[in-house]
């Protein structure tokens, strides 16, 4: 986006902020990033309710979908947010992002760790991403599952070998055995 674009947006923007008409907006994207504004400001409720005009204008969008679900949980709303995972997943059956939207639906809910467990285990098997390998380790350490959480730090240290991520890995695993020379 040039800077032309850019402030033709913003301009934009401010004037829907300033009448406060968001109905009138037909862009599905730019009703997106207003949502996200008001995340980001902590009104979680307007953002949401943004999200549901974006969701109006482009129906078949499981990324707002996704975000509908996940403000669902930030605002305590878990049945709504299940809602969303089951349309989310009758929508895109074989996209990862379902198991991360289960995990945080069971994580909210205080379901057992087995049960969270085995959601972040399916998302590694389909996609490897080290923050959630991470929260794998450390759910693996809560459920005392030593041997597990040691090669999950091992496997997210050899996959990534740089970053917060592996940092804290490396820390978890400090705890119960030794780093290699390698991993030193």
């Amino acid at each position: 986006m040039d800077k032309y674009e850019y402030r033709e947006k913003t301009e934009q923007i401010m004037k829907y902020v300033q009448t406060k008409s968001w109905k009138r907006v037909k862009n599905a994207s730019m009703l997106c990033t207003v949502s996200e504004i008001y995340e980001y400001t902590g009104e979680y409720q307007k953002s949401r309710e943004i999200l549901f005009i974006a969701y109006d204008r482009s129906p078949g969008s499981r990324k707002i979908l996704y975000r509908l679900g996940t403000l669902a949980l930030r605002l305590g709303e878990t049945e709504e947010a299940l809602d969303c995972y089951e349309e989310f997943v009758s929508m895109a059956p074989k996209d990862p992002n379902q198991y991360i939207l289960k995990y945080k639906i069971l994580k909210a809910q205080n379901a057992p760790l087995k049960e969270q467990i085995r959601v972040l285990e399916e998302f590694k098997k389909a996609e490897y991403i080290e923050k959630w390998a991470y929260e794998l380790a450390e759910l693996y350490d809560k459920a005392g599952m030593t041997t597990e959480c040691l090669e999950e730090c091992d496997d997210l240290i050899l996959w990534f070998s740089d970053g917060v991520f592996v940092q804290k890995a490396m820390e978890l695993k400090i705890k119960y055995k030794p780093l290699t020379p390698q991993q030193q």
